[in-house]
C-alpha cells in the first residue's frame, strides 16, 4: 500500500497528502520534462526518484501531472504514475 495514495479534496485533505507523502518518502530527484497547455489545463510529463523511509528502498518512475486552473489558481490536480515499483518499494525489504 502507498500511504499517500488516494482521492483528496479540500484544503485539509490536500495538506494531509503532503504530510503523509513527506513522512513516507524522501524525494531524491524530481525532473519535469515536457509541458503541454490548452485552455485551462496544463499537463506535465516528468520523472522522479524516491527513497521509501520505512524500507530504505529506492525507486525511479515517470509521472504525469495534470492541473486544471481557475482564476489563476490550481482548481484540480491529478497525478499519475506506475504504482507497481512504488508498491514494491514499500512492501519489500532490501
Amino acid at each position: 500500500m502507498i500511504p499517500y495514495a488516494g482521492l483528496r479534496t479540500g484544503h485539509e485533505q490536500v495538506a494531509g497528502y503532503f504530510e503523509s507523502f513527506g513522512e513516507a518518502v524522501e524525494v531524491t530527484e524530481f525532473e519535469p520534462q515536457t509541458f503541454f497547455a490548452q485552455e485551462d489545463m496544463v499537463v506535465v510529463l516528468g520523472r522522479y526518484a524516491l527513497r521509501v523511509k520505512s524500507t530504505g528502498n529506492a525507486v525511479e518512475t515517470d509521472w504525469v501531472h495534470a492541473f486544471t486552473l481557475r482564476d489563476q489558481k490550481i482548481a484540480e490536480f491529478r497525478g499519475y504514475e506506475d504504482s507497481a515499483p512504488i508498491v514494491a518499494a514499500f512492501t519489500t525489504k532490501p
